[in-house]
């Protein structure tokens, strides 16, 4: 895989992440798979975001129901720039 993992500890909460950046390669297996490598490692409130969702309008259901027990929001700025993959996945408790 292409790309890397930005990551943000906070040292208060046991070295967990409060905040997670994944800039990787756009292949939807790829994004999945390394949010839930990554999971455990957030803190209580933190975020994680997947950047670059390519191809948003099939694969929206599966990033919906990415972790049930967090909140998903999507951020479709594809209008904003004409970028076909400017869409975030922001996901918070």
């Amino acid at each position: 895989m292409e790309g890397q993992v930005r990551a943000r500890r906070d040292s208060t909460r046991s070295e967990r992440l409060t905040l997670c950046l994944g800039s990787l390669a756009q292949a939807l297996e790829h994004q999945l798979a390394i949010y839930r490598n990554f999971k455990e490692h957030i803190a209580p409130g933190g975020i994680y975001i997947i950047e670059d969702i390519a191809d948003i309008d099939k694969t929206r259901p599966l990033f919906e129901r990415i972790d049930p027990a967090k909140q998903v929001r999507i951020l479709d700025r594809r209008n904003v720039k004409g970028r076909f993959d400017d869409v975030l996945v922001v996901i918070t408790e």
